[in-house]
């Protein structure tokens, strides 16, 4: 058992300190020395989920601790940088109230008394005296509640809230829910909405029902009392989310689901290579290609000074399965800090340097702003034809809801995600599926400006009033954290963020334009 790069080395000495008799608290500690803080229960699932997956006892014991460890590196769990989870113990929250509030009193007429009826631990943002020092307290309850019950009234735009709950369904919280269509006659602090805004609000709320339609661990529910009352069983039974949609037979793929699909592949890949008990230096290229390391990154590191002596001795003897194992998790650690720049040794056998691997259908999907938007033909496809990049665009004149699942497919054949969110939009179900795609851990991409607040914002042939105005921005505002916290790359440039999209994608080979 020994490492070959920053992350393993360490991971070897926490595992020579806990022994075999812990190895979460092992992989746990070796994070949290590398700066890379993730939740201990977190780790403990990845490795139930390994322990599950068919073929994992033919993997070494170092070789399962490293394999965990770089699915770890590429999931949501982590608490820098990809929305990871850390429950407070000292906070007593089982359900946050999340969703619409002023004017709304969905909390107090109905949420708190049905709650507290059924003995379930709250907590409610809605306060009287709310100042912005109690945002710490309300993100220390929604990262300690054990539900989140997110209501989308018809009352409110609740665009924040939109965002907020798309995001967290795609790091894996149980989410109940009850989303109510905006309709024609509705007002909002006196103002009647027009059909184009009314129009924008559904499309945001539909897209967010596509999104907790398709994950293990939501449940959408029609009205709040079905909610309340799905919510208290739950807490009764001390059943998750995705074990009650599991029992009722609801077929969705989650988040959770994606991970031990991943980790089944990674182990039948690695297993396949390594059947005669070691591989040589160029099954092992082919192999790591197998498993989605950047070519570019891989050649860099085996040509790297650090490995040098390891790649002489691989060359005679071949390369074994533990050594394999650690160099894919010490990879995908280089690849989550973006260490390739630090790997500058060239010294070694130019010989080493593979082929580009393979592709998915689109290098990037042109996701953002539509309507009467121009900055797709005007900016993007440009700049990606001058670098021969492949590209989805969805925009077309008859969009309708049915294109969503069709969309859905191309995002998933894509291998970064543009998204512009401009300021001449509203671009409600754009901000939704950007969180979503951020939560999920993809390759985004964001270029984002404010509607203008000065003068008579008109957005997309409609004048805003102030207060729309504020519940559009503050939306961007919200939207911004969540990249903040993700590290997203953000650009207030079309152009720059394009050109960074075809910086991200530039490993892979451009396959047919759309």
């Amino acid at each position: 058992m020994s490492g070959m790069g920053e992350f393993t080395r360490k991971l070897a000495v926490c595992c020579a300190s806990y022994g075999c008799t812990d190895r979460a608290r092992a992989l746990t500690d070796a994070f949290e020395q590398t700066r890379l803080p993730v939740a201990l229960i977190q780790v403990q699932h990845i490795l139930e989920l390994l322990k599950q997956c068919a073929g994992s006892d033919t993997l070494p014991e170092w070789g399962q601790l490293c394999l965990a460890a770089a699915e770890i590196l590429t999931s949501s769990f982590l608490s820098k940088g990809k929305g990871g989870v850390v429950k407070d113990p000292n906070f007593n929250c089982e359900v946050f109230l999340g969703g619409s509030c002023n004017p709304t009193t969905w909390r107090k007429d109905v949420a708190i008394p049905t709650l507290e009826k059924a003995c379930v631990t709250y907590y409610n943002p809605q306060r009287d005296d709310w100042s912005p020092e109690l945002v710490a307290i309300e993100e220390k309850a929604k990262q300690s509640a054990d539900i989140l019950l997110f209501v989308l009234d018809n009352q409110t735009r609740a665009v924040a809230s939109m965002i907020e709950v798309a995001y967290l369904a795609g790091i894996g919280r149980d989410v109940v829910s009850v989303i109510l269509d905006v309709n024609n006659s509705t007002t909002i602090a006196g103002e009647k909405l027009s059909p184009r805004e009314v129009d924008d609000l559904n499309r945001g709320r539909a897209f967010v029902k596509s999104i907790l339609e398709v994950s293990s661990n939501s449940i959408i529910q029609s009205d709040l009392p079905t909610a309340l009352n799905t919510i208290a069983q739950l807490r009764k039974t001390k059943e998750s989310v995705s074990a009650y949609n599991t029992r009722l037979g609801k077929n969705k793929s989650s988040y959770r689901d994606s991970v031990t699909t991943s980790l089944a592949n990674k182990i039948h890949i690695i297993g396949k290579a390594c059947r005669k008990g070691t591989v040589s230096i160029e099954k092992l290229q082919d192999t790591l290609r197998q498993l989605n390391i950047d070519t570019t990154l891989l050649s860099r590191y085996l040509l790297s000074h650090e490995i040098q002596d390891r790649v002489l001795l691989w060359k005679q003897n071949g390369v074994s399965t533990d050594d394999l194992c650690s160099l894919y998790c010490e990879l995908m650690f280089c690849s989550h800090h973006d260490n390739l720049a630090t790997l500058a040794g060239t010294s070694g056998d130019q010989s080493l340097c593979p082929p580009p691997g393979p592709t998915m259908l689109y290098d990037v999907f042109l996701g953002g702003s539509c309507g009467h938007t121009s900055w797709r033909t005007e900016i993007a496809t440009p700049l990606l034809g001058q670098r021969n990049m492949s590209y989805y665009n969805p925009q077309i004149p008859d969009w309708n809801l049915e294109c969503i699942p069709v969309e859905r497919e191309a995002k998933e054949l894509s291998q970064v995600l543009l998204i512009v969110i401009t300021g001449q939009t509203l671009s409600v179900a754009s901000m939704v599926e950007a969180s979503s795609y951020i939560g999920c851990g993809r390759k985004v991409v964001l270029c984002m400006e404010d509607i203008p607040t000065t003068g008579t914002p008109l957005v997309e042939g409609i004048q805003l009033s102030e207060r729309a105005v504020k519940d559009y921005n503050r939306a961007r505002t919200y939207l911004r954290a969540i990249v903040a916290n993700a590290g997203t790359p953000l650009f207030a440039d079309i152009t720059e963020a394009t050109c960074h999209a075809c910086e991200l994608a530039r490993d892979h080979t451009p396959s047919s334009i759309r």
